[in-house]
């Protein structure tokens, strides 16, 4: 009988075992990525293969976009299959909260048309060069409109000097945090004069919530990216049927005080020492509703609301995530904060309207040349 030949490493049946060896081990998941194949392939076949469907692998911390080249992976590169780490984003969100990175106390705004870096550094009283140092920008740089650009960061931004405290709660207000409540002294006094002539002009409900002014030294107050000076206050509306309000509530047709949330805004906006009002249009539309009852004429309205336009400058701006408390912004007027003004007394008369603010035969005066409020 003769003899069998001996089996080697080079017979077909032992390579073809050890080319499937390589492949199955090829395919394995590596726990810190993934390994791609020794034989080079083509990137969506590296995601295909890994079990990611049609999900586009990433190369280096940058996305291998599928080229219509169709480019090829090198032998034994790493392909990240694009899983955050754990509890990464968890640890950026705490340090932000702190206030040791940029994200919560970093203040921006958005660059308007055809703006320019002087233009822009001038508008929030900045050093250009000190605002060309915060964005990472060489001179002469152009701006992209709509664009988000830092003007403060950290610590840095306005500081409150000689500030005074809303106290604790009173018949009129609440303060929901004093140590969070402090402001410059024409604004607390024009704060405490509007709630005390609400309470006189509308006896009983409740009271209006007053949460975040500022510190008692100013600067950055997470999660704001206002508040740094003790000119924007963060008041709540009034609602109906409420008695014992502690906390911001949101605003809708059917629980909105409109006479006397309007009543509190224009005592306010009347002082002249009121720059803008954040406030939902939703809410807007009702409190228009409202002035014209009292009798605002067409010219009046157009100055206050920005509603029914959807741009334009106006001293209520529409501004998302504000259907809860409106954001009062204060000025100076002039060098320095001169002292308290007072509010002064204006005339209102009723007028019959129609009851659906949608429906307003009005017409709105045009829109201002500005741009549209971030």
């Amino acid at each position: 009988m003769p003899a069998r030949p001996a089996t080697t490493c080079t017979s077909p049946r032992i390579r073809a075992w050890l080319l499937w060896i390589v492949l199955f081990a090829c395919a394995l998941p590596d726990p810190a990525g993934v390994r791609a194949s020794p034989i080079a392939g083509i990137r969506g076949e590296v995601g295909q293969r890994q079990g990611l469907g049609k999900r586009t692998p990433r190369t280096k911390g940058r996305r291998a976009t599928a080229s219509k080249t169709r480019k090829r992976i090198g032998s034994g590169k790493r392909v990240s299959s694009g899983k955050r780490k754990p509890g990464r984003k968890r640890h950026l969100h705490r340090k932000a909260k702190r206030g040791r990175s940029g994200g919560r106390c970093m203040r921006t705004k958005r660059a308007w048309i055809r703006d320019t870096p002087a233009a822009m550094a001038g508008r929030y009283r900045l050093p250009v060069g000190q605002f060309l140092a915060l964005n990472g920008l060489p001179a002469g740089s152009k701006l992209r409109h709509r664009k988000r650009y830092v003007i403060a960061r950290g610590g840095m931004g306005e500081r409150l000097v000689g500030g005074v405290s809303l106290g604790p709660s009173t018949p009129a207000y609440v303060v929901v945090k004093p140590e969070r409540a402090w402001g410059k002294p024409f604004v607390i006094e024009l704060l405490r004069a509007a709630a005390q002539r609400v309470m006189a002009r509308y006896p009983g409900g409740h009271r209006i919530v007053i949460e975040d002014i500022s510190f008692p030294g100013g600067g950055c107050m997470p999660p704001h990216q206002e508040h740094r000076g003790g000119l924007e206050v963060d008041a709540g509306l009034y609602h109906k049927e409420s008695t014992n309000l502690r906390r911001l509530q949101r605003g809708t047709a059917a629980n909105f005080d409109a006479p006397r949330t309007w009543l509190f805004l224009r005592s306010l906006i009347e002082s002249g020492r009121v720059r803008h009002v954040l406030l939902d249009r939703k809410l807007q539309a009702l409190l228009h509703l409202e002035a014209r009852r009292k009798g605002a004429t067409p010219a009046q309205l157009g100055k206050w609301f920005q509603w029914p336009r959807r741009r334009g400058d106006a001293v209520l701006l529409h501004v998302g995530g504000h259907d809860n408390h409106a954001h009062i912004q204060f000025g100076c007027g002039g060098s320095g904060c001169p002292a308290d003004p007072g509010l002064p007394e204006f005339e209102e008369h009723d007028v019959e309207v129609p009851d659906d603010p949608v429906e307003l035969s009005c017409e709105p005066t045009p829109a201002t040349s500005g741009p549209a409020v971030p």
